[in-house]
């Protein structure tokens, strides 16, 4: 079965998804997080996405080292979505953060955004291996061109990274 929001009795809080062997324990935990592509360049430092503890996969990423230190099998899940053209002003009520992706397109180009965010899987080997990662070319949403980059990590260790000083 795969429980959504579950709460394992030996891991604070709830994890994303888990699937649950007949008797209801783990057999597999995932963590997933969506971001956009202009998120990733500006915040690899400590409190961004990498290692942020507020809202970032190193929040997700500590969840699932103290439950794979109990044995569970963990992945993370990076989802990230990367506008490729400049979102025209009658879609910024519909495109969620649109504003911040075309301040992002007027400094650098849609290409070199997607590159950096491609590189974003190697940035999130830290929480564990690459285990598989694969682009989504979205075609036109409302007229305008998006890609969708996931990268699979795991399985996750049961031992941290070690963090990194501001």
């Amino acid at each position: 079965m795969v429980a959504r929001e579950w709460r394992d009795p030996l891991v604070p809080g709830r994890g994303d998804l888990a699937v649950l062997d007949r008797d209801g324990a783990a057999v597999l935990r995932l963590e997933a997080k969506a971001l956009y592509g202009f998120d990733v360049p500006q915040r690899p430092h400590p409190g961004g996405y990498l290692h942020g503890m507020k809202s970032g996969h190193g929040k997700d990423a500590a969840s699932l080292h103290l439950a794979a230190s109990h044995g569970h099998t963990c992945v993370l899940l990076s989802l990230v979505t990367h506008p490729m053209a400049v979102i025209p002003s009658q879609l910024m009520q519909v495109i969620k953060y649109a504003a911040t992706s075309n301040r992002r397109l007027q400094t650098q180009a849609a290409e070199d955004l997607f590159g950096q965010a491609r590189a974003w899987a190697q940035l999130l080997t830290v929480h564990g291996p690459l285990a598989h990662q694969i682009t989504h070319d979205l075609g036109g949403v409302y007229g305008v061109p998006f890609r969708l980059s996931c990268c699979l990590i795991g399985p996750v260790s049961c031992t941290p990274p070690p963090r990194r000083p501001l």
